[in-house]
């Protein structure tokens, strides 16, 4: 269930360049991670981590998302679908 959940976010965070495609691996591996070890977890909060982990390395990076799927309120909705 946790990599159909991770899977169905994925198609809110698009492929793209080379950091991009980063942002989508670190979202997966971050995603994963916080649902196994607390599944209240909102996907925005994943989200953020996984950004932050990219812009660290590089600084002008501009995400691509689905704003109003990882919108904080959005969290609960999101989870009812499942």
């Amino acid at each position: 269930m946790v990599v159909a959940e991770v899977n169905r976010d994925l198609q809110h965070i698009p492929r793209g360049d080379i950091n991009q495609n980063v942002l989508r691996s670190a979202y997966r591996a971050r995603r994963q991670s916080d649902l196994a070890s607390d599944p209240s977890i909102a996907p925005h909060d994943s989200l953020q981590a996984a950004i932050l982990a990219v812009t660290l390395s590089a600084k002008q990076f501009q995400p691509l998302y689905e704003a109003t799927y990882f919108a904080p309120a959005a969290a609960k909705r999101n989870t009812e679908a499942a």
